[in-house]
């Protein structure tokens, strides 16, 4: 039994016509009469009688009544999925590591709901392996990432360029310098991010030490940038940390740049053949950068 012989069982009901049904359900008459037949045989029972005019057996007056409720239950089942494919496309999840603090996202989505109220944003805390996993395994619409990236499937944008840096107390003597190099920090004690926030770049940070013939002395690993901030105030040690992180200082600390790390630049990545007008929405309410990080 098919949809289409329900809908034709309907037709006859209502009409109580052959060929007005028949133009009801966009059929010819005889093709209506043949699904009618083929019902019939379906379920071993006559349904209605042609002559002289026509009317519904017991039989088809039972079906009929089940025919409506199963049409309708269809049709709002059809109705229901339609308006999820519709919220799907309304709505991007969004993948990063909260411990970057970007400046830039609370003013994007303030931007993208002032444009298009029915877009919804979903931000995810996660690792950046498991950003690129889930824009890869298409449980993420966009992430932010650190650049550059290899994964030639998916699109990037610079949305934030900044730099490795120390925050320290205004009085340390090294607070004097525009900015620090690595050796520069010979026996100083250091705060870090914890391996867990970012293993890769973790690795990768201590790989420059030993390139640079130091052993870091390191005496507190944090998972918040605020606990490192609030421990440089109470003489624990100096803060390296990305200068995106720190979005403002007591005036007691300052922050140096260090001079032989390189930039640390955010892009904003997605699938290459992603192309929903809510992501297209929320890229264009994301800062743009020149390559010297100064606006666009």
């Amino acid at each position: 039994m098919e949809l289409r012989h329900l809908h034709a069982l309907v037709a006859v009901a209502d009409e109580l016509h052959f060929g007005r049904a028949a133009a009801r359900v966009g059929i010819s008459q005889p093709a209506l009469s043949q699904q009618i037949a083929q019902l019939e045989l379906l379920v071993g029972s006559k349904l209605c009688e042609r002559s002289p005019r026509v009317a519904l057996t017991l039989a088809g007056k039972f079906l009929t009544d089940h025919a409506r409720r199963i049409i309708a239950m269809v049709t709002e089942a059809e109705s229901e999925v339609r308006s999820l494919g519709t919220q799907a496309r309304q709505r991007i999840r969004l993948g990063y590591l909260e411990y970057w603090n970007p400046p830039f996202l609370a003013a994007a989505m303030r931007e993208l709901r002032e444009r298009d109220p029915s877009i919804v944003v979903e931000p995810r805390n996660m690792y950046p392996h498991e950003v690129l996993a889930g824009l890869r395994d298409r449980t993420l619409e966009l992430g932010f990432v650190h650049m550059p990236i290899a994964d030639q499937a998916l699109a990037v944008r610079l949305v934030l360029d900044g730099y490795w840096a120390f925050v320290l107390p205004r009085s340390h003597r090294l607070a004097r310098r525009d900015s620090l190099a690595l050796a520069d920090l010979h026996d100083q004690p250091l705060i870090v991010f914890d391996r867990s926030v970012n293993p890769p770049l973790h690795a990768w940070l201590l790989g420059r030490f030993a390139e640079a013939k130091l052993v870091p002395r390191i005496v507190y690993s944090t998972t918040q940038p605020q606990v490192g901030i609030d421990l440089v105030r109470e003489g624990v040690g100096l803060f390296i940390v990305g200068s995106y992180v720190v979005r403002s200082l007591p005036r007691d600390l300052v922050m140096r740049r260090v001079s032989d790390l390189p930039p640390l630049q955010i892009g904003a990545a997605w699938r290459g053949d992603e192309r929903t007008p809510a992501l297209a929405a929320l890229l264009a309410a994301l800062p743009k950068l020149r390559a010297d990080g100064s606006p666009a």
